[in-house]
């Protein structure tokens, strides 16, 4: 199986403030014909989020 990484960057104009942060995600909703799950939700699974 291959593993999938997709970065993603947002930028503000200016200088943002906060406490937290949230992340949503879009998933692709059920595992492609390919998939060994097929017609199963899919799963998707973030390992690290940097705040800079």
């Amino acid at each position: 199986m291959q593993v999938k990484f997709v970065k993603g960057e947002v930028t503000a104009e200016q200088p943002v403030t906060a406490r937290y942060i949230k992340v949503e995600v879009k998933g692709i909703g059920l595992c492609p014909t390919w998939h060994y799950g097929v017609g199963y939700p899919a799963w998707f699974f973030m390992d690290e989020v940097n705040v800079y």
